[in-house]
This record gives C-alpha cells, structure tokens and sequence, in this order.
C-alpha cells in the first residue's frame, strides 16, 4: 500500500523541515510527529499536502483538544494569512490515483528526503525558508492541483 508508505515519507519531510524546532501545539521539545491541521480522516484531500502537515509532539498528537493548540501556533508563529491559506485547503478536489501513481510519488518523497538530509543545516529554518521549501517539495510531487500547491503571501 503506498499510500500508507507515501503519508509516513511526507510526515518526515515535514519533520526535516522543521527541525530542531518545538512543538506548535505546547512549545515543547521531544519526539515529533508531522501533526496534520487538518486530519487525514477528516480531510483525505489534502493529506499530503505539506503545508497541512507541520511539527508536533508525539504526545500533544494523541489528545485531540490540542489540535487547537497547534492552530494557534501555527498562527502565531506563520501568520493569520498563511493560516487562511492552510484552511483553503480543505476545498482541494479529490483527486483517484492508483496504488502505482503512489508508489512513484513515494519514490519522489524518498528521494526528497533524502536530499533534504543530506543538506540540513546546523540552525532551523526561518518561517520563509520553510514555507518556501513546502512550496518546491508541494511542486515536485505533483498530487494536487496548482492552486494548493503554494503559498504566495499577499505582501510579497
């Protein structure tokens, strides 16, 4: 099933993006999983899309009411714009592919990871760099539509 394998490689991406960072939810640091803002049962949409997945604690991941937490601290930390972009994802068209076009998406993610490991930097990310890498990595693999693939932030 490279669905499954395919949600497990975009969640480390998310995570190697947001390295060496605390958790959005309770600022805490410790194991990461790549939370979703909006849920993989809720929202199968927009499941891999990068900008819906950012870092979150193992354990605030597992209690439900900190999925407010993490919104208001993807707020706080990215902006009410990026946050308004995040929520239109939710109207991303559903989009059928077969069990063989997701393992070629995984096959693209793991080389992704790869790359992005091999280039970490010692310091995290700014907020632009990691919303810019979302973007390229969100265009690379080439599952949704063009519309929610990219953040373009209004000032710029």
């Amino acid at each position: 099933n490279y669905k499954v394998k395919l949600q497990s490689k975009v969640q480390e991406i998310a995570r190697i993006i947001d390295h060496d960072l605390p958790c959005l939810a309770r600022n805490k640091f410790g194991q990461m999983h790549g939370g979703h803002i909006y849920s993989k049962g809720s929202s199968p949409n927009c499941r891999f899309n990068l900008h819906n997945i950012h870092r979150q604690s193992a354990q605030s991941n597992h209690w439900q009411n900190d999925d407010y937490l993490l919104r208001e601290g993807l707020k706080k930390e990215y902006g009410e714009e990026y946050f308004e972009f995040i929520l239109s994802l939710r109207n991303t068209t559903p989009t059928k592919y077969s069990n063989k076009d997701f393992e070629e998406f995984y096959k693209m993610a793991c080389k992704i990871a790869v790359t992005l490991k091999k280039n970490i930097t010692p310091i995290p990310y700014s907020v632009e760099e990691r919303i810019e890498l979302r973007n390229d990595i969100n265009k690379t693999l080439g599952i949704y539509d063009s519309r929610f693939l990219e953040y373009k932030s209004i000032k710029t």
